[in-house]
């Protein structure tokens, strides 16, 4: 965002308002996701939270019946804690519906985007290669959903297999590593997301640098 670019988090702010997103993969990442809305629940007990789901909920022609149940199985445990659910699904508009709030948390690597384009606290739990790499430019810290995946070959079978078995070793020390990262966050006032805000604006003060140089040529 153009008109956020040059904006700082002050680190002062209050956190009043927690957005969650959700695991593309939560067959192995939903019940990760849960105990991370619990534990922030402890952490920020005045906060209100709200859960995010990017590719909708129930089974639709890009939700297969086995993820859609374990969405649903996902929603219901949420609302019992007192969770706010959002479905974004199926158009760009949801994604305004993060300006809202003070802190996002989670797995897609879209709100992590998004957030940070927003000038917005966010912190990215990794699913995959996306994004580590976005984190790694960024110079912000790996948080991984998985200790370790096994390898699966990239078939039809392949990838039918993987959203019914899990085929993920499961980060079992996410919570204590996202307390470790929230800590120096808090403590260091925002000062690294400060910095990735910095060097996004340079990414894109040399882009457009570069864009003007070529078009002037032409």
């Amino acid at each position: 965002d153009i008109n956020q670019i040059s904006n700082r988090i002050s680190g002062r702010e209050e956190i009043k308002k927690i957005a969650i997103s959700d695991p593309a993969d939560a067959i192995a990442y939903a019940d990760q996701s849960i105990k991370i809305v619990e534990y922030l629940r402890k952490r920020y007990p005045e906060a209100e939270i709200h859960y995010f789901f990017h590719r909708g909920i129930e089974s639709d022609k890009h939700t297969v019946s086995i993820l859609a149940k374990c969405n649903i199985r996902t929603k219901l445990k949420l609302e019992e804690i007192g969770v706010v659910i959002h479905d974004i699904a199926y158009g760009y508009e949801g994604f305004m519906e993060y300006n809202k709030f003070d802190l996002h948390i989670g797995h897609r690597v879209h709100a992590h985007i998004y957030n940070l384009s927003q000038r917005k606290k966010s912190i990215l739990i990794e699913e995959d290669s996306r994004g580590a790499g976005i984190n790694d430019i960024l110079g912000l810290w790996n948080l991984r959903a998985y200790e370790r995946k096994k390898n699966i070959p990239h078939t039809l079978l392949g990838r039918i297999k993987n959203k019914i078995y899990n085929y993920v070793n499961v980060n079992r020390s996410i919570i204590s590593e996202l307390e470790t990262y929230l800590d120096y966050l808090e403590y260091s006032q925002y000062g690294l997301l400060n910095e990735a805000f910095s060097r996004m604006e340079r990414y894109y003060t040399d882009m457009h640098r570069y864009l003007v140089k070529i078009l002037s040529k032409g």
